[in-house]
């Protein structure tokens, strides 16, 4: 008479040979049929879907600050091969960059009102100037397409920040202030 699941589930926890026997033969049986292997996996995935994204979401939700910090050490050791690996999917992916920049573009001057005065555009581009300069970037603090809320292309919602900041900070809402804007000098917050 076959051995029902629930006694096999008891040995599998209690007895060690018994585990290690059932784990070499299925490792086997694996090897040996990695096609129906793979049909398997995949036709539970297909059942189970909605179950493996929960239980990823709810994981990497529960371990976020180790994954954010493996990605940056693994970064940091690796910043060379990283490098690359970047140049080589923008070189492969280059229409794809193009059509991003562009909507971002295409973004960026809806969100530019026509009531804008020329003084107004000129102190954007001085922030652009002198971001450029100090090797930072230009952030608005109110993103221009956000989640809740969509900010405008106008100087008061524009900062300078590092690029890493800039990257960490995302689509976000928020002023870092990391430093200081061409309108901090004008309104007298900081020396020239």
């Amino acid at each position: 008479m076959p051995e029902s699941n629930e006694r096999k589930r008891e040995r599998w926890r209690n007895d060690p040979e018994y585990r290690a026997r059932r784990l070499a033969l299925n490792a086997r049986w694996a090897v040996n049929n990695p096609g129906v292997m793979k049909e398997n996996s995949k036709k539970w995935y297909g059942k189970n879907k909605s179950y493996v994204r929960e239980k990823s979401k709810k994981w990497k939700d529960a371990h976020r600050e180790e994954i954010n910090l493996a990605g940056r050490m693994y970064y940091a050791q690796n910043r060379d091969k990283e490098s690359a690996r970047k140049k080589s999917a923008a070189a492969i992916n280059r229409s794809g960059i193009n059509a991003r920049t562009a909507l971002y573009q295409a973004r960026k001057t809806h969100r530019t009102p026509s009531w804008l005065t020329d003084f107004d555009q000129r102190w954007m581009k001085l922030h652009y100037e002198v971001a450029a300069g100090l090797g930072l970037e230009v952030d608005h603090v109110v993103p221009l397409h956000g989640r809740t809320v969509s900010g405008l292309h106008v100087p008061l919602n524009l900062q300078l920040l590092s690029r890493s900041r800039n990257a960490s900070k995302g689509n976000k809402i928020g002023a870092v202030r990391d430093f200081p804007t061409p309108l901090d000098f004008d309104v007298g917050l900081c020396d020239p």
